[in-house]
C-alpha cells in the first residue's frame, strides 16, 4: 500500500501503481494502473519502452513456505466468525473454518481474519489477515485492512511468495465418488465460506482477487470441470481468461440486479 499513489482519474488514495524506469524512477504522475478494475480501470501504460535481453539469464526462485510453527492458533475469536454465526449454525460455521484453515488474530489489528493459503501438496503459501466489521464487510477506511502473513516472517528470513488458490488443499479428497458434484470458482475468500455454507456439497475455490488468474496458479484445476463465478463487473476479464484454460465462466452476477462489485455472497446473503 505504502508503494501506491493516488488515482488520477478515480482520486482514491493508496489505490495506483505507477510505472519505473530501468533505474527506479517514476515515470509521469499520470503513468500506472489503478488498482480498481471494475470500478475505475484506468491504466496509462508507458511509451516508447526498449527490449532489454542482452546478457539477462533468468534464474528461478525457489518457493517459500510457512513453517508449521508459524501458523496462528487461535480460532474462532474474529469478528467475521460472529457474523457468520448470525446467518448460520455455529457448527457449520466451525466446520467450514477448520475446513479451509481460518484463524484470528490481533497481530495487526484486533479480531482479524487469516486465510491461509495451502496447496494441493499440504504446504502453507501464506495467510491473509484481513479485518471486517459487524457487517461482515472488510473496513476500507481510512484504509484498506489487509495484510500477509508471510510480510511477518520477511522481518526473520528471506521469504519468496508464489501464491494457490484458497481452499486448494481440498482438491486433494476431492475423489472421483464426487463426479456428481460441482467445483466452483470465486474471487474472495469470505466469497468462498459463504457459498460453501450455502451449498455444502459443491467445492468452492477462491482465487483472491479479481487478477490472481494466472495460468500456473490455475494449472491445479486442470482435469477438474469447474464453473467460475466473478463479481459484477468482471465477467469479460475472467471469460477472456479462463475461457482459453477451459474454464466455465457463469452469467450470474452480470444477470442480477446487484451493484457493480457485489458477488454470489451477497446474493446468498
Amino acid at each position: 500500500m505504502k508503494t501506491r499513489h493516488t488515482c488520477p482519474r478515480c482520486n482514491k488514495k493508496h489505490n495506483f501503481a505507477r510505472y519505473i524506469d530501468v533505474d527506479g524512477n517514476y515515470l509521469g504522475d499520470n503513468i500506472g494502473r489503478c488498482n480498481s478494475e471494475v470500478h475505475c480501470a484506468y491504466h496509462e501504460p508507458p511509451t516508447g519502452n526498449e527490449i532489454v535481453s542482452d546478457g539477462f539469464v533468468y534464474v528461478p526462485v525457489e518457493t517459500s513456505y510457512l513453517k508449521n510453527s508459524e501458523i496462528f492458533e487461535d480460532k474462532y475469536q474474529d469478528v467475521l466468525f460472529d457474523f457468520l454465526c448470525t446467518k448460520f449454525d455455529i457448527a457449520d460455521v466451525i466446520e467450514i473454518y477448520d475446513r479451509y484453515i481460518i484463524r484470528s488474530t490481533n497481530v495487526k489489528w484486533s479480531n482479524s481474519t487469516v486465510f491461509y493459503q495451502k496447496d494441493i501438496e499440504g504446504r502453507f503459501r501464506t495467510g491473509k489477515i484481513i479485518q471486517y466489521g459487524k457487517n461482515g464487510k472488510r473496513i476500507k477506511e481510512p484504509y484498506s485492512r489487509i495484510y500477509w502473513q508471510h510480510k511477518l516472517v520477511q522481518l526473520n528470513r528471506e521469504f519468496n511468495l508464489e501464491q494457490c488458490l484458497f481452499g486448494e488443499h481440498l482438491l486433494e479428497t476431492w475423489h472421483e465418488k464426487n463426479h456428481d458434484r460441482n467445483i466452483y470458482l470465486v474471487e474472495s475468500e469470505k466469497t468462498c465460506l459463504i457459498a460453501s455454507l450455502s451449498y455444502p456439497t459443491d467445492l468452492w475455490l477462491a482465487t483472491g482477487g479479481l487478477s490472481n488468474l494466472s495460468p500456473k496458479k490455475l494449472e491445479v484445476l486442470k482435469g477438474y470441470d469447474v464453473e467460475a463465478i466473478p463479481d459484477k463487473g468482471g465477467y469479460k476479464i475472467w471469460k477472456d481468461k479462463l475461457e482459453p484454460l477451459g474454464i466455465t465462466v457463469n452469467e450470474v452476477m452480470e444477470q442480477s440486479d446487484a451493484n457493480d462489485g457485489d458477488d454470489i455472497a451477497d446474493l446468498l446473503i
